[in-house]
């Protein structure tokens, strides 16, 4: 008996030469003093031709989801270096502050856009997060999708700029941590992490989310971070796929999880 495709040059060699996207681990933190860092890189300061963040999420039962902290390229202490912080609000909403200033006071020279997502968030589940920035300001500038369902400003969202209108993020040279943030950190488990130095639209969002299941985004179009959290990584490294090439280097031991991740 001949094996598969052995001998045709057809089945086998592609077979070999091909990786197939699965989706198996994510990194689980555990809130105490576990997260990820990836160094400076101008890709990861937004500018006014726009930018995007896309993450999936999942917190344990028994975990208060408030004020989490999911990503951010900003501080671990001081007062200057902000750029940008995703959490989970006092309220439990996703929360997402863009920094014009460099700092985080909100009565600093340059300000903030500060959008909120009107949905709750609990435990148990696997969320997909995508924030998106035109480049402008004002209220209008921040659109949110939470598992594929859009969220602009009056309609599932709250969204408040505060400043003198600037719209320039001071390009600092913070790390961007992750379930990190001044100090605090996130209890969550992480998957599928990305950066875009472009507007999403809702079209490209929801074949992201994919109904659920994360699909590959290697060559999606403005890609500038791309860490997925366990797949084909060893050790306390997870590998950006994407062309920055700045790897996320994890601290203190969080764990690689291959019985918890998006998708399931």
């Amino acid at each position: 008996m001949t094996a598969l495709g052995l001998g045709t040059g057809l089945i086998y060699p592609n077979l070999m030469g091909s990786k197939v996207y699965v989706n198996s681990e994510s990194t689980d933190f555990d809130g105490s003093n576990q997260y990820g860092e990836i160094g400076d890189h101008n890709n990861f300061t937004p500018t006014a031709s726009g930018f995007a963040w896309s993450t999936w999420f999942y917190f344990e039962a028994g975990v208060d989801v408030r004020q989490q902290r999911i990503h951010g390229k900003a501080p671990t202490s001081g007062s200057t270096g902000f750029e940008w912080q995703f959490t989970i609000a006092s309220n439990s909403k996703p929360r997402l502050f863009l920094y014009f200033g460099g700092t985080a006071s909100a009565s600093a020279q340059g300000g903030r856009i500060r959008f909120d997502i009107d949905t709750t968030v609990s435990t148990g589940q696997w969320y997909h997060v995508v924030f998106s920035w035109d480049g402008g300001v004002g209220t209008g500038a921040m659109t949110g999708w939470l598992n594929g369902s859009i969220a602009t400003h009056g309609s599932g969202a709250t969204c408040g700029q505060v400043g003198d209108g600037s719209t320039t993020v001071v390009n600092d040279t913070e790390p961007l941590h992750v379930a990190r943030s001044i100090n605090n950190y996130g209890e969550v488990y992480i998957d599928e992490y990305s950066l875009f130095n472009t507007e999403l639209n809702n079209t490209q969002v929801g074949a992201i989310y994919n109904s659920g299941v994360p699909t590959d985004l290697s060559s999606h179009a403005g890609l500038v971070g791309y860490w997925r959290m366990g797949e084909d990584d060893t050790g306390s490294t997870i590998t950006d796929l994407s062309s920055t090439s700045e790897d996320m280097t994890l601290y203190n031991s969080p764990l690689a999880d291959t019985s918890n991740f998006a998708g399931v």
